[in-house]
């Protein structure tokens, strides 16, 4: 899949059902050291922290499983519905349905990273991620950038799910494009979730090219026309 050129700056972003930034760590210290010391200096920033079942698995067993490795140990939800993620190797950040735009997203997470930046002057990055769970009415298959043939004929099916690894420079996009049919109501999913492995840059740095990246595949897997509908804006030459 060729990635787009021009990029928009923005767009109608109603279809943005959740946005999450995530960023993992060496480990830096005990788990509920880290939250002690997170929750007491943003305590009126939470209604509600819980810890998820696979959290009482020993950390030892956790750390060397990988689908449990950087799971959230604690989560935090603020006042404003957004959900921290946490543990002593990931700090996450969730927001949903309105979108804030990006400068609110990135400056509520940056706010969250630079207390443990100043916590733990010695944390090291080892991932830094952002993820962007799409949401709209009926079947997009007709306005992607991208058709499903054979023979040279349009395959008809009643559903339809792709999924695609997108490369970028140093970042991975996977994009999962998905058809759902609820009680008759038709709508598709476009989860764009961009990746970098590896400690060089700064994290903000990173996080904004993170940024970037997926915007760039989600802008490319979706069709001209399509893309006009969203009513994009772009930066001056």
């Amino acid at each position: 899949m060729k990635l787009r050129d021009a990029i928009p700056s923005k767009v109608d972003d109603s279809h943005i059902e959740e946005a999450i930034i995530e960023v993992r760590f060496e480990h830096v210290d005990e788990e509920d050291l880290v939250f002690a010391s997170f929750f007491s200096h943003f305590r009126g920033d939470f209604s509600n922290h819980e810890k998820p079942a696979y959290a009482q698995i020993p950390f030892d067993i956790r750390s060397s499983d990988p689908n449990l490795k950087y799971k959230p140990i604690y989560r935090l939800e603020s006042e404003n519905g957004d959900l921290v993620l946490l543990s002593s190797r990931m700090l996450g950040l969730v927001t949903r349905r309105p979108y804030v735009g990006w400068g609110e997203f990135s400056e509520r997470f940056n706010r969250l990273l630079d207390f443990l930046q100043s916590s733990y002057p010695r944390l090291r990055h080892e991932r830094v991620g952002i993820r962007y769970i799409n949401r709209f009415d009926g079947w997009l298959r007709s306005s992607l950038s991208l058709s499903l043939e054979q023979q040279g004929e349009a395959i008809e099916t009643s559903g339809l799910e792709l999924k695609m690894m997108v490369p970028d420079g140093d970042y991975t996009s996977r994009v999962l494009y998905v058809e759902s049919d609820q009680n008759g109501h038709r709508f598709s999913v476009i989860d764009v979730d961009t990746f970098r492995d590896g400690r060089s840059g700064t994290v903000n740095e990173l996080i904004e090219e993170a940024h970037a990246a997926e915007k760039r595949a989600f802008f490319s897997v979706i069709s001209d026309d399509f893309l006009a509908s969203l009513k994009p804006e772009y930066p001056n030459p």
